[in-house]
């Protein structure tokens, strides 16, 4: 199931994957390159091994970043930040960010009744925020099928 989760994957879309050699149980990733299969076996920038007879998707890695609202992001944009995930290693397809600096309405639409409990000065903070943010509906249902 999750490899046809891998195989939806388009590029620019976010997803939230895993691979052996990162140390989170998942992270966040927006496609470069969709599903494929290699001509011949090598490891990528990370040191994850990508084999001819598995399909892999090629991600720019999401990095959390230190910010006064927790669950921000910023794109890696290093050469290092690209990583082959194998596409049956993606657990959630299309994870709905809050862009940075968003209106009022955008925030109240991706986050839902998060936006009505959070605190006035944390919704301002969030608002003002350059990063994207990933909502808390969005973290359950990752951490409800991820496998580790």
């Amino acid at each position: 199931m999750r490899l046809e989760i891998g195989r939806a994957a388009m590029e620019g879309d976010v997803v939230a994957c895993f691979v052996k050699t990162e140390p989170e149980a998942w992270f966040l990733g927006r496609v470069v390159k969709t599903a494929f299969k290699a001509n011949c076996r090598f490891k990528g920038r990370r040191g994850e091994l990508v084999t001819e007879d598995i399909e892999h998707v090629e991600v720019q890695r999401l990095e959390e970043v230190l910010w006064k609202v927790p669950y921000s992001y910023e794109p890696n944009t290093d050469k290092d930040g690209l990583l082959y995930v194998p596409a049956c290693n993606i657990v959630k397809c299309k994870v709905s960010l809050l862009p940075p600096k968003s209106t009022r309405r955008s925030a109240m639409n991706v986050l839902g009744e998060e936006w009505d409990s959070m605190p006035r000065k944390e919704g301002s903070e969030l608002l003002a925020s350059p990063y994207l943010h990933l909502p808390l509906r969005e973290r359950v249902e990752i951490w409800a099928v991820c496998p580790q």
